[in-house]
């Protein structure tokens, strides 16, 4: 428990020095550690007060840091474990798309419109090794399917050039001969 969040309901009375040679009482928090207030000494025989814990609030600090520490990390993988599932879910159901009437047409008609041409190098594809590349996911984001504005032709070099996973699935896809 940090001190900002004790309540300081288990005190006691400790001596201290201050910086100026002062001696001094302040009830220490017994819970965080922390001194919770300076209090006049001629309510206490200060000799025989402890000096103040600060092994305890040190300890109590490092407890607090460490359990902020802890969360923190929780937090992040509960983040990351929902970006995960998130991301999974998006890629099948893009796969899903991928296999559809929509894309296979949208596929045909921005080939169609870049001439058969990848726009990176500009060789010639036939429609059969084309590759349509998103040049967003907005469309297909926000209503499903992807927009015409959103692809271009690419040949498969540069497609595989521009995303290199694309070449480790291809070679995991493909059996050894």
């Amino acid at each position: 428990m940090g001190y900002e969040q004790c309540e300081h309901r288990t005190t006691r009375p400790t001596r201290a020095v201050k910086s100026n040679g002062v001696v001094c009482v302040y009830l220490q928090c017994q819970q965080c550690g922390e001194k919770v207030r300076e209090v006049g000494k001629r309510d206490y025989d200060v000799d025989r007060l402890p000096m103040f814990d600060e092994a305890l609030r040190d300890r109590m600090r490092r407890q607090a840091s460490e359990a902020r520490q802890t969360a923190w990390e929780n937090r992040q993988a509960a983040f990351e474990a929902e970006r995960a599932e998130r991301d999974a879910q998006w890629r099948q159901r893009y796969g899903e798309y991928l296999h559809s009437a929509h894309w296979q047409a949208l596929r045909r008609r921005v080939i169609a419109r870049d001439s058969f041409q990848c726009q990176n190098c500009f060789c010639r594809v036939t429609d059969g090794s084309a590759h349509v590349h998103h040049l967003s996911y907005d469309g297909f984001n926000t209503v499903g399917h992807s927009f015409t504005f959103e692809c271009v032709t690419l040949c498969r070099a540069c497609h595989e050039d521009y995303h290199p996973h694309m070449q480790q699935e291809q070679r995991r896809a493909t059996p050894p001969v």
